[in-house]
């Protein structure tokens, strides 16, 4: 599967611009002036449409911080496995 056929089974509209537009009340929000990007971020990860489908915080992000590049050269969009199997190869140790 190619990462655009991959890209494309998880959506199944995107005609953004006819999407509806939801506000939500009492969200995550940051209390830092540096974590906004990564407040974006997991908000497009987990909201399902609805609602957020895994919870996080202003405490979550130290964690998130370090967990989100290896999410993301991990990724199955990554085609670079040269790097992946270089980073496998650095738990060795």
């Amino acid at each position: 599967m190619s990462s655009t056929e991959k890209f494309k089974s998880r959506w199944s509209n995107y005609d953004i611009l006819n999407w509806d537009i939801v506000v939500k009340k009492n969200i995550p929000q940051q209390s830092d002036v540096c974590s906004c990007g990564i407040f974006t971020i997991k908000y497009m990860q987990y909201w399902n449409g609805s609602e957020l489908t895994s919870p996080f915080s202003q405490k979550d992000m130290e964690t998130i911080r370090k967990e989100m590049p290896a999410e993301l050269i991990m990724s199955p969009f990554n085609e670079l496995t040269s790097i992946k199997d270089h980073v496998i190869d650095m738990d060795k140790f």
